[in-house]
C-alpha cells in the first residue's frame, strides 16, 4: 500500500522592505529657498529702496552739511569724519532689508507654503539655514552696492564744497565699507529669526526695527552710564562700533574686536530660539 504524504507548503515571513527617503541635500535646499526669494516682486522692490533710500538720505545730507559748512567749520564740524558721516544712510536701508528677512519666514507662515516646505525638507534646521544663507547674500550684496554708492556720492559732494574727503586708497576707509556691507546683513537676518519666533509680518518687522532704532533715537537721552553699559551692547551700537569704532571711537563704543563678538552673538542667540521653536511647534 502506497502512503501518500502530503506535506503543507510553509509560507516563509517576507522581510518587510523599509522604504528610506533621500536625504535632501543643502544645497537643494539652497536652491530652493533662493528661487522663492527671487521670484518674489517684492524683493527686488526692497532692495532698490534699500540703496534709493541710502543713497537720497546721504545726498540730501551731504549736501545740508556742504552750504552750512563755511559757516560752521569751527563748532558744529570740529568731529566731522567723511568717511563715517555718509554712512548714516544705512539706517534707512535697514528698513527695507529687515522687510525681505522677515518676509522669508514668516511670509510662508501666513501663506501656508511652510507646510510644503517642511515636508520637502523635514530637517527644519537645513531649511532655517538655508533661509539665512540666501537673506544674507542678498542684503550684503545690497549692502555692498548702498555702502559704495553712499561714500562716492558723499565724497563729490564734500569736494564741490571745500570740504575734507576720503579715499578709497586708504586702508582704513576699505575697512569701514567692507564692514558695513558686511553688517548689513545683521538686523535682517535677525529678522529671519523673528519671523519664525513670531509668524507674523508685521510684528517681527515692529520688533527688530525697534531693537535698531529705539537706541539710535533715546541713546542720547540717557545717562552716560546706561549709554556705556547697556546701551553699548545691543546691536545697533555693537555694529556701530564694530564698523567704525577704530576710526571714530566714542565713549559708548565697545572696541571693535569686543563688539564683533556681540554682533555674531546676538545673531546667535536669535537663530538659536528660531531654530528650538521651529522643531518643537507644528507648521
Amino acid at each position: 500500500m502506497t502512503t501518500a504524504t502530503s506535506s503543507t507548503p510553509t509560507t516563509a515571513p517576507i522581510a518587510a522592505r523599509t522604504v528610506s527617503t533621500p536625504r535632501v541635500r543643502f544645497r537643494d535646499t539652497l536652491a530652493s529657498e533662493w528661487t522663492k526669494l527671487t521670484s518674489l516682486r517684492s524683493t527686488w522692490i526692497c532692495v532698490a529702496l534699500g540703496i534709493l533710500l541710502a543713497l537720497g538720505f546721504t545726498a540730501l545730507r551731504s549736501a545740508a552739511i556742504g552750504n552750512t559748512w563755511d559757516a560752521h567749520r569751527q563748532d558744529m564740524y570740529a568731529n566731522f569724519n567723511p568717511v563715517t558721516w555718509p554712512l548714516d544712510g544705512t539706517l534707512l536701508s535697514t528698513i527695507a532689508l529687515v522687510v525681505i528677512g522677515v518676509s522669508v519666514a514668516a511670509g510662508e507662515y501666513t501663506s501656508g507654503m511652510i507646510h510644503l516646505t517642511l515636508a520637502a525638507t523635514p530637517r527644519r534646521g537645513q531649511v532655517l539655514a538655508a533661509k539665512a544663507t540666501v537673506v544674507a547674500g542678498v542684503t550684503i550684496a545690497t549692502g555692498l552696492i548702498a555702502v559704495l554708492g553712499m561714500f562716492v556720492v558723499s565724497q563729490f559732494i564734500y569736494e564741490s564744497a571745500g570740504m575734507p574727503t576720503a579715499s578709497l586708497t586708504n586702508p582704513d576707509t576699505v575697512r569701514v565699507l567692507a564692514a558695513m556691507s558686511v553688517l548689513a546683513a545683521v538686523f535682517p537676518l535677525m529678522g529671519v529669526a523673528a519671523g519664525v519666533l513670531l509668524r507674523s509680518t508685521a510684528g517681527a518687522i515692529t520688533t527688530v526695527l525697534a531693537l535698531s532704532f529705539v537706541p539710535e533715537i533715546l541713546g542720547g537721552l540717557l545717562p552716560p552710564w546706561w549709554q556705556e553699559h547697556v546701551m553699548s551692547v545691543l546691536p545697533s551700537k555693537a555694529i556701530a562700533a564694530a564698523a567704525v569704532g577704530h576710526i571714530a571711537p566714542q565713549p559708548a563704543y565697545h572696541a571693535p574686536a569686543i563688539a564683533a563678538v556681540l554682533v555674531v552673538g546676538w545673531v546667535a542667540a536669535a537663530f538659536g530660539a528660531a531654530y528650538v521653536v521651529l522643531k518643537r511647534r507644528d507648521a
